[in-house]
């Protein structure tokens, strides 16, 4: 592959998609060998830590983490959870309410 991009004159350009707003250009061999080194490595969870390793997104100049919002507590979670229960059982009673009164007529 190196051989064939000496001949060809090109380098390598690839992207790697690490998230929704975010993407690592590769662009010379070193790099390439970096992130299958890190990739290899990492396994599975490289996606992981190419988002939140700060150690690892120096090694390939993605700089620090973008701030995220912070998740859900469980409480809040719970409450959202009743809330939709409480709209679903009203829409179910007015969808009821409906079909009898086309049953009558």
């Amino acid at each position: 592959e190196i051989l064939g991009c000496v001949m060809d004159s090109e380098g390598v350009k690839e992207t790697v998609k690490i998230s929704a707003q975010e993407t690592l250009p590769i662009t010379s061999w070193s790099e390439k060998v970096q992130y299958s080194a890190l990739k290899e490595s990492l396994g599975v969870s490289t996606s992981l830590h190419l988002q939140q390793n700060v150690f690892v997104r120096e090694i390939l100049g993605l700089g620090p983490p973008p701030l995220r919002a912070d998740p859900i507590s469980k409480g809040d979670k719970i409450e959202m959870k009743k809330l939709n229960a409480a709209c679903n059982k009203a829409r179910q009673k007015n969808m009821l309410k409906q079909r009898d009164k086309r049953m009558v007529l």
